[in-house]
């Protein structure tokens, strides 16, 4: 659980951003603390898409990194809205502590913006 506080922004879609943005509208979530923080960029669809995400994480004295990528596939990352509520679900690239390669490492976050 992030203790630290949560930003929310929502823009215009950029479609021509890397990765592109879908839907019309953006939302830029982060939060963080000084043991996680998580990044998204989430579309206004319904359900909504997972543009692009990142991760960081210590647990038990590893450090797990996923850095900022897209998403690859319908089924890599999926999300749902409830208002100003989010839970994303699905696995990415990450990196840890002692490892050089990076391996697939699966998560689940619930956000609410303020």
């Amino acid at each position: 659980m992030i203790s630290g506080g949560v930003e929310c922004k929502t823009t215009p879609a950029q479609t021509n951003a890397t990765p592109a943005e879908s839907g019309t509208q953006t939302t830029r979530i982060t939060a963080k603390d000084s043991l996680a923080s998580v990044s998204l960029s989430v579309s206004d669809l319904t359900p909504p898409d997972v543009n692009g995400f990142a991760i960081s994480l210590i647990s038990e004295g590893t450090r797990y990194q996923m850095p900022y990528q897209p998403v690859e596939s319908a089924t890599q990352v999926e999300a749902s809205r409830q208002g100003k509520k989010y839970t994303v679900t699905g696995t990415g690239q990450a990196e840890t502590t002692g490892q050089n390669t990076m391996r697939q490492l699966p998560f689940g976050i619930h956000i609410t913006c303020p």
